[in-house]
């Protein structure tokens, strides 16, 4: 998990990887709520649970989020507005951009996200899925064997954070320790 809640921010080439778990509202695998966010090139491998506005990888997407060549493959589970890959994409207007995103139906155990689109196991590690992605400089997958992973890092390698935080009643994050 990047960050709880995150405004103008510029998510490119990023992962995340692990378990997380929230127990208000906005969770997901990379961050829980964007606004105004861009996201490129990014997935997720984590294990997502949470209460309200869950996906695996962005629990909550607000005004003009954009949201593009991104994936995740980890199981999610949550209570209502709960998606593969964005629990709540684009709420409160503004153009949001959904725009060439995939999640994996059997591991996630969704059918449904508000953005992005639903694929099989066997079709996330084939590279024809990924259709307009930048397999030459900047994703490569083992066709048959392993999700798509950014080139210059090794799906074998294992770049550890720890983020622990608490919320409030309102899901406002108000101590974080990173280590």
């Amino acid at each position: 998990l990047i960050l709880f809640r995150n405004l103008y921010n510029l998510f490119k080439r990023s992962y995340s990887s692990g378990s997380v778990t929230g127990t208000v509202q906005f969770t997901g695998g990379l961050t829980g709520h964007s606004v105004y966010g861009l996201f490129e090139n990014t997935y997720s491998t984590s294990n997502v649970n949470g209460n309200v506005r869950v996906g695996g990888l962005i629990g909550y997407v607000t005004f003009a989020g954009i949201l593009r060549h991104s994936y995740s493959v980890g199981s999610v589970s949550g209570g209502s507005e709960t998606g593969g890959l964005v629990g709540v994409f684009g709420a409160g207007g503004g153009g949001a951009i959904c725009d060439n995103n995939f999640y994996d139906t059997q591991t996630s155990g969704l059918t449904t996200s508000s953005c992005g689109t639903g694929k099989t196991t066997a079709e996330m590690k084939q590279q024809a899925t990924f259709t307009n992605w930048d397999f030459i400089s900047i994703w490569a997958i083992d066709e048959g064997i392993s999700y798509p992973y950014f080139i210059q890092f090794n799906p074998q390698d294992q770049v550890i954070l720890r983020l622990s935080s608490t919320s409030n009643a309102h899901g406002e994050v108000y101590n974080q320790n990173n280590y």
